[in-house]
């Protein structure tokens, strides 16, 4: 007894309150059917967003969104266009 005084006041008293709680409902079978569903139920991780996520940036002549991989914005047959569309992107 002297063990379970010293554990008890050693804990908060929320977590004494899960302590007794989980003692009390391990010699029920039923009751720790009932805990186990409630734990798994509302302590999973909510999916969401990055929210460092930066947006993607757009071309200012086209508003194309720029990306590694549509180069075609930069590259044509006309080399002296291409090259003006960089400088203004600058």
């Amino acid at each position: 007894m002297a063990a379970m005084v010293a554990l008890c006041s050693g804990l908060g008293r929320r977590a004494l309150k899960h302590f007794v709680t989980a003692a009390v409902c391990l010699t029920d079978s039923g009751a720790h059917a009932v805990l186990w569903r409630s734990c798994s139920q509302y302590k999973q991780p909510v999916p969401m967003e990055n929210p460092y996520k930066e947006p993607l940036k757009k071309c200012i002549l086209c508003g194309k969104r720029v990306d590694y991989k549509n180069v075609q914005v930069f590259v044509g047959r006309n080399k002296k266009k291409s090259q003006k569309q960089l400088r203004e992107l600058k």
